[in-house]
């Protein structure tokens, strides 16, 4: 925190400065001020002369409305129109056409507009010209005009569903200076009002000279207001209903207190769901509490950082925090762990070494201080580091935790030396440049110092990388250019530096990290290196290998929650005050997949499906055999009761010959299994096993399935998000890009884990996968400020999409399966039976679609009245020329007869 004090006793120094510029800036514009007053109270005294020549004025206000119902997309427009008439010797007329003066700075009254039922404003009307005066000459007489408009919608940021729709307007003039009367400017101004699609319920101020429903004439008054009130008039208009009313709350904008109860929620399932079973299965049993314990406290740092950055606004406080613990300590920590889980042991000093010494530029800092003069500071800083690091090692190797933390010792030591060095790193360095400072910092030691600082903030995440796949057994090579990888697009993954121009007061400034970047640039190397390092660990033992690799569970719930997961990283973390809902959703569906996949793979379920995964191609075969055999018995035993009941009845077949024949193909003996029961056992054991192929290839195999069957989606969902990448925003670009990546992990968990999920069969585990991604993809859209109509088919569209991909997924599998065996996918799935089902659910679906465009198409469409009494009117006509219907040709059931 040297360094952060530095800044301050800099701020003090630059403030003499500072308020000696301001205050000769404010003289200049008080000066500017005055002038420009002058000559407007110059330029008025003229124009109100005795001897002026007349001036009248106009003013047309056109209120129209799209015709849609309130709160189903109407909308209203309000356009302005001010006419001045004026002689051409007028000088008032020869300076509003040379420009040197505006008529919007003359008008006589203000024009504004309070919208909606709630009060809703008021809202005043711009300038809608490219040019001010728009000047018209004929002989004598010169026109000015100037033109404003306004407009709005029964839904926007101002009123938000729910509170009240838009059915009334409210236009207010209020006259600003006496600027109408025959000693003043203007010798009359007449104001013309036309709504449509609005009815004038009050018109207060001003002289009337006519009015009726839908229009008014009045004559502006010299001083105070007139205020218009107006009610809609549509045939169609309606309140917002229930229905709406609570779509437009799921999408309604940010609440910090939700936003940070979403956050909450996300990591409680994430630590107990996933963190805890995964240290749990790899921890001895003398030691599991403590790293579970271990796991949770990190997961609760982690959450309460992120909470309180994003809950408040850029302070160098809690950027501070955020950045030394998610940038630094916790990557630090998991690499530390990594060495353990691979080695069984604390990482020795050389593996320490590796990971500390990179971390050195966090004090760059010092060095800036100790060039610009900040010896004090700078000496502070290097004994904070020194000093925290070495009490705490001292203390640790004396025995203050026993043989647990004289082994510990050195890890504990390093962790606390980065996070003291990194504490200050976040805060960012002195003012270089900036506004009121006529003697900058050397520019180059700045630059200098935060290259440094940045390369070792980004190298923690990338030092995860390289030990976690050094211990899981990938080359030295492989691993070092994985990392290499990582720090680049961590240190430049947009093309700018990781610091920016950071504003802390008025009048001076800093570098530093923005929360946004803060907060999201780490994930866009977390979420590939933890997909990269699941893959690793469940190929690790060769794609031929048949049995699951230990904690191929934990790598399962990280895939599945990493593929929800590109979500969150392309709708980014964001301040909880931001006004459009972008985070709850994307928070509670992070939630409901954390939970979803523990519940698709049950612990208890893992000595069955290891036993079903080393399932062999001939045991396979034989089962389905067996299935395709009771099938075939389970056939004949209806044909046998169909055809039985006659000879039973003309004594041809006896009850013992029945029996007899009953068992011969199947039936169920006493004390035995019914054939339903025996069937579901066979198909289970059939059709629900790895099909004797290796697990790797079975991931592949549905994750390419799943990769083409979700193009279409992809292709519809990512093209209004690739046209917003602006140039060089490759972070951006990635993120965008890896959100369809998510479907084919989610075919490969399938594929993969496929004897571990769920169901008893290929269909039934793939609509318990369908159970647990449709939740997920469907609470990841909400709170995203759409529009609730927009939202109802984005919900059914995503619905549909799931559906239609996972019901294909289980077929395809069960065909393949079944295929594996030798046989014919005919030959097990019953076809009539599964087109007597195709039948009614297809109905339904068109049904469903009918009845949705038919909303749609009545919901947008406005007829024209015109038309339609146009077409009634040559109805009338062709019935009136018509023959009788009575002769002629007789009707085709006449002519039957």
């Amino acid at each position: 925190m040297a360094h952060t004090q530095w800044v301050h006793d800099a701020k003090a120094r630059f403030d003499v400065r500072a308020a000696s510029a301001q205050a000769a800036a404010d003289r200049a514009a008080k000066k500017d001020e005055a002038e420009t007053a002058e000559r407007r109270r110059a330029a008025e005294q003229d124009y109100r002369g005795k001897r002026r020549l007349p001036r009248t004025g106009t003013t047309g206000i056109t209120v129209t409305s799209n015709g849609l119902a309130v709160g189903y997309g109407g909308e209203w427009n309000i356009a302005v129109t001010h006419r001045l008439s004026l002689r051409s010797a007028d000088r008032m007329a020869g300076d509003l056409r040379r420009g040197t003066q505006q008529l919007v700075d003359w008008l006589p009254f203000e024009v504004s507009v309070v919208h909606g039922d709630i009060g809703c404003g008021p809202e005043s009307l711009g300038n809608d010209s490219d040019e001010d005066n728009r000047v018209s000459q004929k002989k004598s007489a010169v026109g000015v005009a100037v033109r404003q408009k306004t407009s709005g919608s029964a839904v926007d940021d101002i009123c938000h569903l729910g509170k009240g729709p838009y059915s009334s307007l409210v236009i207010e003039l209020r006259a600003d200076e006496s600027l109408l009367g025959k000693r003043d400017l203007y010798d009359s101004w007449t104001v013309h009002l036309s709504a449509r699609g609005y009815r004038i319920t009050a018109l207060d101020g001003g002289r009337v000279v006519e009015q009726a429903a839908e229009r008014a004439e009045f004559a502006a008054p010299a001083s105070g207001r007139v205020r218009i009130s107006l009610d809609r008039t549509d045939a169609e208009v309606r309140e917002v209903g229930d229905a709406r009313i609570f779509a437009g709350a799921l999408q309604s904008e940010q609440d910090p207190l939700r936003e940070g109860s979403a956050l909450g929620l996300a990591l409680f399932f994430v630590a107990t769901l996933l963190v805890r079973p995964a240290l749990d299965s790899w921890a001895p049993a003398a030691t599991a509490r403590r790293w579970e314990t271990a796991g949770g406290l990190a997961v609760l740092i982690t959450g309460a950082l992120l909470a309180w950055a994003l809950w408040g606004t850029d302070t160098d406080l809690n950027v501070q925090a955020l950045v030394a613990w998610w940038w630094v300590v916790l990557p630090f920590l998991v690499a530390v762990w990594a060495v353990r889980a691979g080695t069984g042991r604390p990482p020795r000093p050389r593996r320490l070494a590796l990971l500390v010494l990179p971390g050195a530029g966090l004090l760059a800092p010092v060095a800036a201080l100790l060039v610009s003069g900040g010896g004090g500071a700078a000496l502070t800083q290097l004994v904070a580091v020194a000093g925290a690091a070495g009490a705490v090692g001292l203390l640790l190797h004396g025995g203050l935790l026993g043989p647990v933390g004289r082994r510990w010792a050195l890890p504990a030591a390093a962790a606390v030396a980065v996070a003291v060095a990194a504490v200050g790193a976040g805060t960012g360095l002195p003012v270089r440049t900036g506004p009121f400072v006529t003697n900058p910092d050397p520019a180059a030691v700045w630059r200098f110092a935060d290259t440094l600082a940045s390369a070792s903030l980004a190298w923690f995440w990338p030092a995860v990388v390289l030990v976690g796949l050094t211990a899981l057994g990938l080359g030295g090579r492989t691993s070092a250019q994985a990392a290499l990888l990582a720090w680049v697009l961590l240190l430049l993954g947009d093309g700018y530096s990781l610091y920016s121009w950071y504003k802390y007061d008025g009048d001076w400034y800093a570098t530093g990290i923005y929360t946004e970047v803060a907060a999201n640039r780490p994930l866009t190397v977390v979420l590939p290196a933890a997909v990269g390092l699941a893959l690793v660990l469940l190929v690790r033992d060769g794609a031929k290998a048949r049995a699951l690799p230990p904690h191929a569970r934990t790598a399962g719930l990280v895939l599945g929650v990493a593929a929800l997961g590109t979500v969150v990283v392309e709708r980014r973390l964001v301040p909880f005050t931001y006004t459009p809902g972008e985070g709850a959703g994307v928070y509670y569906a992070l939630a409901v997949a954390t939970f979803g996949f523990a519940w698709l793979l049950p612990l208890a379920a893992q000595d069955a499906a290891e036993r079903r995964q080393l399932t062999t191609s001939v045991e396979h075969t034989r089962a389905v055999h067996r299935l395709l055999k009771h099938q075939t018995l389970d056939a004949g035993r209806r044909t046998f009761l169909t055809g039985s009941h006659t000879k039973l009845a003309d004594g041809d077949l006896s009850s013992r010959a029945w029996s007899v024949r009953w068992r011969e193909l199947g039936g169920r003996s006493d004390g035995g299994k019914s054939p339903h029961q025996r069937w579901q056992v066979l198909r289970s054991v059939a059709l629900g096993s790895s099909g004797g192929r290796p697990a790797w290839r079975n991931g592949v195999a549905a994750a390419t399935l799943l990769a083409v069957l979700s193009l279409p989606w992809s292709a519809y969902t990512l093209a209004p998000k690739v046209v917003e990448i602006a140039a060089g925003e490759f972070t951006r670009g990635v993120a965008v890009w890896s959100t369809p990546l998510r479907w084919p992990l989610y075919g490969f968990l399938y594929g993969y884990f496929y004897s571990w999920l769920r169901g008893g069969t290929p269909l039934g585990k793939a609509m318990c996968l369908l159970a647990v991604v449709l939740p997920a993809e469907l609470t990841a859209l909400l709170f995203q400020g759409k529009d609730p109509g927009e939202f109802a088919i984005a919900l059914l569209l995503t619905t549909g999409d799931c559906l239609a991909v996972f019901l294909v997924l289980g077929l395809y599998w069960e065909a393949r399966q079944v295929r594996a065996a030798g046989l014919r996918w005919g030959q097990i799935r019953n076809f009539r039976s599964l087109s007597t089902l195709a039948v009614p659910a297809t109905t339904v679906v068109v049904a469903a679609a009918t009845a949705l465009a038919t909303a749609l198409v009545g919901f947008w469409a406005v007829p024209d009245q015109s038309q339609e009494r146009n077409q009634e009117q040559n109805q009338n006509q062709q019935q009136s020329t018509a023959p009788p219907s009575g002769g002629g040709t007789p009707s085709p059931a006449q002519g039957d007869h």
